[in-house]
């Protein structure tokens, strides 16, 4: 049996991933598949009958208008609920490149509103430019192409201990996990 989520090893995704593997025992030799974008697996659904899916609730698309409250319903006859459960995310961090190019951000759409906030308390307007991950944002922002990001602080820290950037919040949010298996199920009549 496999388990889809989001990659890479640097992901919450992953992390809650983990966290399944401990708490369930018969995944424990699940293999972990770690995909690119969660778009990747909804497209690929056919391809993955049997298999386990690990998805956010606040997961947003970068590349489409996908999110999970959407895609549950969409999915409805692909997707069975096996267990939703809560755990906390890795400490987020909004960070600013004072090098960057003035008002441009780089983030992942589930930490829209966390920067949102931030820039009607600034009154600043800001383009966001939205990617796959935290980790994939964390690789643009590296380019100093960005004035913003919001990535995840460990990994920060341990990436960029030489920049200059401010960090100028942090936050520790919850996050609740919606655990599918893949299969077709009964039809709409």
């Amino acid at each position: 049996m496999k388990l889809h989520t989001l990659g890479p090893e640097t992901t919450d995704s992953y992390k809650a991933a983990m966290y399944l593997r401990e708490m369930y025992l018969d995944l424990e030799d699940a293999e972990l598949v770690l995909h690119d974008s969660f778009d990747d697996i909804y497209r690929k659904l056919d391809d993955e009958q049997g298999d386990l899916f690990l998805v956010p609730v606040a997961y947003r698309s970068a590349q489409s208008n996908g999110n999970w409250a959407d895609n549950n319903l969409k999915y409805w006859d692909t997707l069975k609920i096996m267990d939703v459960f809560k755990l906390p995310i890795m400490p987020l961090v909004l960070v600013r490149n004072p090098d960057g190019k003035d008002g441009e951000a780089v983030l992942h759409p589930s930490t829209k509103e966390l920067i949102k906030e931030y820039s009607l308390n600034q009154g600043r307007k800001l383009h966001l430019e939205f990617v796959d991950s935290k980790a994939e944002a964390l690789r643009k922002f590296e380019s100093d192409k960005y004035e913003f990001s919001i990535v995840t602080k460990d990994v920060y820290q341990s990436n960029c201990a030489d920049r200059q950037d401010e960090v100028l919040a942090e936050y520790e949010p919850n996050m609740v996990w919606c655990l599918y298996r893949i299969g077709i199920q009964q039809k709409a009549v």
